[in-house]
């Protein structure tokens, strides 16, 4: 039933790897809201321990964030205990809280969906974990994600648009920095590094180019055809670092 949806979709004329229906969009969204604090608890979806969560004039500031594919975001916050010194040049302790994953096939809980509408799920190599996605049977569309925007996400082999939605409140003085990024931008960036940065010096546009344009160098660096992907990055303050 998949692979007779697949092909006798309007104007379908190759399942080539160049087809342009057999390809899709990933997309991250972030809403960033104050709500009386007394609500707060009861929205967060669980990306970390519930935590003792400060009110500014009771109010608390909450992350929404709804994706599909593998762009990311993440919340940088300086360590239990940790504070930036009065010049802000010391290192710091920085922890990471993801507020998405990555929908591909190589996760266990998407490649069961997958599977069951239909699809297979094949390893690219033998003993390696990267999969994609194949019609029954075919070598083509070969398909990397599981949830896009696009074409392809039209439910019949298991690749869907419906986002996944977490939420997160802000603890002020400690969750500071909110990183959006594609996978472009997250391959060869290693993010608590571009974090600790941000958090130490600011959050500014020519941070984050410099920071896309040296993913762009390593993406081209270790391509076979010196092609990258696409680097792309938003980041905004969330609340003024703790000083000591």
């Amino acid at each position: 039933e998949a692979q007779s949806q697949w092909l006798a979709r309007p104007g379908a004329t190759s399942t080539s790897a160049q087809d342009p229906a057999a390809s899709g969009s990933t997309a991250t969204l972030a809403l960033i809201m104050e709500l009386p604090s007394a609500l707060a608890p009861c929205l967060e979806s669980g990306c970390r321990e519930p935590l003792a969560v400060e009110t500014v004039d009771g109010l608390t500031t909450l992350v929404i964030v709804a994706h599909v594919g593998d762009s990311k975001a993440v919340l940088g916050s300086l360590s239990d205990g940790c504070a930036l010194s009065s010049g802000g040049q010391s290192p710091v302790q920085v922890t990471l809280t993801s507020l998405t994953r990555e929908h591909r096939p190589d996760d266990a809980e998407e490649a069961a969906r997958v599977a069951a509408s239909g699809a297979e799920v094949r390893h690219l190599k033998f003993g390696r974990t990267a999969s994609r996605i194949h019609l029954p049977g075919r070598s083509q569309p070969s398909l990397a994600l599981s949830r896009v925007l696009g074409d392809t996400a039209q439910g019949c082999f298991g690749v869907i648009c419906e986002p996944e939605i977490s939420s997160l409140a802000v603890r002020p003085g400690l969750d500071i920095v909110l990183l959006l990024s594609t996978d472009g931008f997250w391959e060869f960036c290693p993010l608590e590094e571009a974090l600790q940065e941000m958090i130490q010096l600011g959050v500014s546009t020519e941070l984050l180019e410099a920071k896309c344009v040296e993913s762009r160098q390593q993406w081209a660096r270790n391509s076979y055809n010196e092609s990258c992907d696409d680097a792309t990055a938003i980041a905004i303050t969330l609340s003024k670092p703790r000083r000591s």
